[in-house]
């Protein structure tokens, strides 16, 4: 006699928001059809409690812990998982998005609430991801609580954080990650210390490859503040056009130093420099003209651009084609 096949039912488009949990909570569902009823009228709040009991649970389930957890009290659930009701639980879970998080991140979401300052954190933020979750997790204790309100107030995006400052200590920004770290976690304001990043971000040198620093007489400028006095000085907008390009590293700009003719020349940074083909030149030794990369480079040689760049002098002296 051939033994019948049993086939377990596999978790519908209803169970979608529960993501990885969906087939722990059907057994749990099997266990005692009659709580199928529950779920019909489960709430978001609820749907995460399970999660987290799942995440925590190592046993195996039974009719009656599936009661507990789809349609006990929340206190019980706790005791029975956890032993304890860590202070902020209730209203973080309440905060959580309407699909269940990846299993780490409840359990990360436990740890975060045992420190006292993260749970007081926690419980003001309006919405608590799983990325921001993972986030405070990883970030080092004494940057959790400035690093909390900047994502809050939306002055800074998670993704890649701490990469990013493993990076910026490489490349010189403080003399290691700790020295970094403690740098930042210094600061009061997320505003502060959002201000604060991107000034070690504007002065971070640039890659040394390509363009070379030296071209000729000509000498590349990486910073900002001294594109920014030229600009001044000169009374043009170099500054304006070409700023951002140099810090993103989408242009060079090089300058010569003659008192006869200083001039400043924008490039892309490739190797040879993609530069204009004219070079531009001041009447005098405190102003001086810049000429753009490529192709636009002839708008600024017919002069439509001289009372903006350059000296008035040079629409008169219009170089030909």
């Amino acid at each position: 006699m051939a033994h019948a096949v049993v086939t377990r039912p596999l978790p519908g488009y209803l169970m979608a928001p529960f993501g990885w949990a969906a087939k722990p909570v059907l057994a749990l569902l099997e266990a005692d059809p009659s709580l199928y009823r529950a779920l019909f009228t489960l709430n978001r709040q609820r749907m995460h409690l399970i999660a987290l009991a799942l995440a925590h649970w190592p046993g195996e389930t039974d009719p009656s812990w599936a009661r507990l957890l789809l349609s006990g009290a929340p206190a019980a659930v706790l005791d029975v998982i956890l032993g304890r009701r860590p202070a902020g639980l209730k209203r973080a879970l309440g905060r959580l998005p309407v699909s269940v998080l990846p299993l780490e991140s409840y359990r990360h979401l436990i740890e975060l609430l045992d420190d006292p300052a993260v749970a007081k954190l926690i419980y003001h933020v309006e919405s608590l991801t799983g990325d921001c979750i993972c986030l405070l997790h990883d970030v080092p204790a004494p940057l959790r609580r400035i690093v909390a309100r900047a994502i809050d107030d939306s002055l800074l995006n998670p993704t890649g954080l701490m990469d990013g400052l493993r990076f910026l200590a490489s490349r010189g920004a403080a003399p290691s990650f700790d020295a970094l770290v403690a740098e930042l976690g210094a600061f009061r304001q997320p505003v502060q210390m959002t201000a604060h990043l991107a000034k070690l971000v504007r002065q971070l040198p640039l890659p040394e490859p390509i363009p070379p620093a030296v071209v000729g007489d000509a000498r590349r400028l990486d910073s900002g503040t001294e594109l920014r006095k030229l600009a001044k000085r000169w009374k043009n907008c170099l500054a304006g056009f070409y700023l951002d390009a140099v810090d993103n590293g989408r242009a060079a700009v090089y300058f010569w130093p003659h008192a006869e003719t200083p001039g400043g020349l924008p490039g892309r940074p490739s190797w040879p420099p993609r530069l204009g083909a004219r070079r531009c030149e001041g009447a005098g030794k405190r102003r001086a003209a810049a000429c753009p990369a490529g192709r636009n480079s002839s708008r600024f040689r017919r002069g439509r651009h001289s009372d903006r760049i350059g000296n008035r002098s040079a629409r008169k002296r219009r170089p030909g084609p």
